[in-house]
């Protein structure tokens, strides 16, 4: 791959990335904006002391709270991936970037998978502290969970993103030289094509879904229209 090439589809997965990031940014302020004002109405006694009702289809508080954290995730490590392109593309020298491209490549994939370690920790203590009826620590990390899964399904996304990007370095350089990393156990991932609608908010319940398939499944890194039809707005 020529480094024009290579930083032409960097400089275009920076540019989702950052209107990405934006895009979950507003969805959370406006979530965050009727969730303020729910509870403020709830503060003045205009709800009538009654539980307030909402326009059909609309989620309920706590619902929109935790589907917010899963949000600002998204925002976060799309914010991350922003400034790590960033960086990436002040690197003039094509050997280099190249070089330096490889090693975000690896960072990323790191990154997705120790995250995924420690999703995995989580829920087995989870289900132990189910288990000896300890349930306000079963809360807790439930809850703790509802952001693990999503910090899962965001960066395994963000590598997805990245690695059709950088493909064809992979390839090569694990041909010559085996080394940065072109990772074995990598080889049987199936990416999404672009332009597919695979949906990262396809299931915001904590249901707990052991199959690692599910976050194969909702590895997109942009859902737009997603967004847009499940109501965030």
């Amino acid at each position: 791959m020529s480094s024009d090439t290579l930083r032409s589809r960097l400089s275009h997965l920076l540019t989702k990335s950052r209107k990405a990031a934006y895009l979950y940014q507003h969805t959370a302020q406006e979530t965050q904006k009727g969730l303020e004002k729910e509870q403020d109405q709830r503060r003045s006694g205009r709800s009538g002391g009654k539980k307030l009702q909402g326009f059909a289809g609309q989620k309920p508080a706590n619902e929109k709270k935790y589907s917010n954290l899963q949000v600002l995730v998204w925002q976060h490590v799309n914010e991350s991936l922003s400034a790590s392109l960033r960086k990436l593309l002040q690197t003039y020298s094509q050997r280099e970037l190249s070089h330096q491209a490889l090693k975000l490549r690896d960072s990323l994939y790191d990154a997705w998978r120790r995250v995924e370690g420690e999703l995995h920790q989580e829920r087995e203590a989870l289900r132990m502290a189910v288990a000896e009826e300890h349930y306000v620590r079963s809360t807790i990390l439930a809850e703790k969970l509802i952001v693990l899964k999503a910090r899962v399904q965001a960066t395994k996304a963000a590598f997805s993103e990245y690695e059709a990007v950088v493909v064809d370095l992979t390839r090569s350089d694990g041909a010559s030289q085996g080394s940065l990393g072109f990772r074995p156990e990598l080889t049987g991932l199936n990416y999404p094509e672009s332009g597919s609608q695979d949906q990262p908010f396809r299931n915001l319940s904590t249901s707990e879904e052991s199959d690692e398939s599910q976050t194969d499944r909702n590895s997109k890194v942009l859902p737009f229209s997603v967004l847009k039809r499940r109501g965030f707005r």
